[in-house]
Formats: structure tokens, C-alpha cells, sequence
């Protein structure tokens, strides 16, 4: 009796130690499967050409098409373009003789300090 007991101990021992592997080597092989699809799909993204030549680029043919995109978006009326139409009207007597030399200096001392900064982030010599 006792020898029963133990071939069945030893049996159900061997039917869980079966379903273990078995599910350990089927989960394996789903990964290995997933992983050889994820190669052939980047072997055939490999594959594809890039068609592209570069001398033709050098000599604008691609940009035929984006401008004949571009052309067709122009046809098309908007309200935008009657506001574009309208002209710069001349400077009157004000901003010509005063708005404007004001704007220059600023710009001119705006440009000089930005520069003077520049050089003294880069160790180079500065004028102050």
C-alpha cells in the first residue's frame, strides 16, 4: 500500500513537473514567434528603396510638385488677400523725422550691447 501512495506521489509529482514545462516552452514560443514577425517586418521596411535622387534635388524637381500644390491654395480666394492688396501708406512728417531716428539708435545700442555681452560670455575682449 504504502509503495501505491508513493508511485502515485511520484506520478502527480510528474504530471505537475509536464504542465509546467509545457507552459513555460509554449510561452516561449509565442515570444520567439513574436519577436521572428517583428524581424520580417523590419526587413521588408529595410527593403523598401528610397527613390529620391539627389541631382534631381540639386536641379529643383522636386519642388515642381509642392509648387503646384502651392499654386492651386493660392486659386482659391480668401478675405485675407483683399487685406494684403491694400498699400503701405508713406511715413508722415513725425515718423520720418523723429519715430525713425529713434528706432535706429535704440536698435543700434540693442545690437552694440548684445555683442558686448556675446564677448564677454566668450572670454574675448569687449570695448567696455
Amino acid at each position: 500500500m504504502e509503495a501505491e501512495l508513493e508511485n502515485s506521489d511520484l506520478g502527480d509529482a510528474l504530471k505537475l513537473i509536464d504542465g509546467a514545462t509545457d507552459e513555460s516552452l509554449n510561452s516561449l514560443q509565442e515570444e520567439i514567434n513574436f519577436f521572428l514577425e517583428e524581424k520580417d517586418e523590419e526587413e521588408k521596411s529595410k527593403n523598401k528603396k528610397d527613390e529620391s535622387n539627389p541631382f534631381l534635388a540639386l536641379f529643383g524637381y522636386y519642388e515642381k510638385t509642392e509648387t503646384k500644390k502651392e499654386e492651386k491654395k493660392k486659386e482659391k480666394p480668401n478675405e485675407k488677400k483683399k487685406e494684403d492688396d491694400k498699400p503701405v501708406k508713406p511715413d508722415d512728417w513725425i515718423e520720418k523725422n523723429y519715430i525713425r531716428k529713434m528706432a535706429k539708435e535704440k536698435a543700434e545700442d540693442m545690437t552694440f550691447k548684445i555683442f558686448d555681452i556675446y564677448k564677454k560670455a566668450h572670454g574675448m575682449v569687449s570695448y567696455t
